[in-house]
């Protein structure tokens, strides 16, 4: 929000800020799922005339939903409610969730590389007698984002937010003796 002195900008922003809250919490999104992540006052300033023209106030939240059919519907109160500006939208895993999949995938990789090394084995018809070294690396998704300027004006269809899909992998390197 703009406005010619700072107390009316931090008026007018939390006016604004409390509707697109209790817009967000109508669709289901509790209090605990938002937080302000940037708050500032500062003034404008014409530097042709030297001097203020006025205080600017930025207002960010940071929202964090579970259910990805509900991005759009957010997106869309939000703007109706007033917020001009929407970005860093990103998607990734719960914690417990990525690292369920970072276990099973290390689980997987070290059940492969035994069952190659058991190959190698019966192939030469040798014996894997253990393991010599292991060394191991992991990845976890990158989380793209997008950013959005938002006018509440003319918005009629509603913000289409498409799933992709995320994924973690792991690698290990091993290696074995063989008699």
């Amino acid at each position: 929000t703009e406005d010619p002195s700072a107390n009316e900008a931090v008026d007018d922003n939390a006016v604004l800020m409390n509707a697109v809250i209790d817009a967000i919490k109508a669709l289901g999104i509790p209090e605990d799922k938002i937080k302000t992540v940037t708050y500032s006052v500062y003034p404008n300033y014409d530097w042709d005339l030297r001097q203020t023209t006025g205080y600017r106030v930025t207002n960010m939240i940071q929202i964090e939903i579970d259910d990805l059919d509900l991005v759009g519907d957010v997106i869309d109160a939000a703007a109706a409610a007033g917020a001009n500006n929407i970005q860093g939208i990103s998607f990734g895993l719960s914690d417990d969730i990525a690292e369920q999949l970072q276990t099973d995938a290390y689980v997987l990789a070290l059940q492969n590389a035994r069952d190659k090394a058991d190959l190698i084995a019966d192939t030469l018809d040798i014996e894997v007698t253990g393991v010599l070294y292991v060394s191991e690396s992991s990845y976890t998704p990158y989380t793209a984002t997008r950013s959005y300027d938002v006018a509440a004006e003319g918005m009629s269809a509603p913000t289409p937010i498409l799933e992709g899909s995320l994924s973690v992998s792991v690698n290990v390197q091993v290696s074995f003796t063989f008699q």
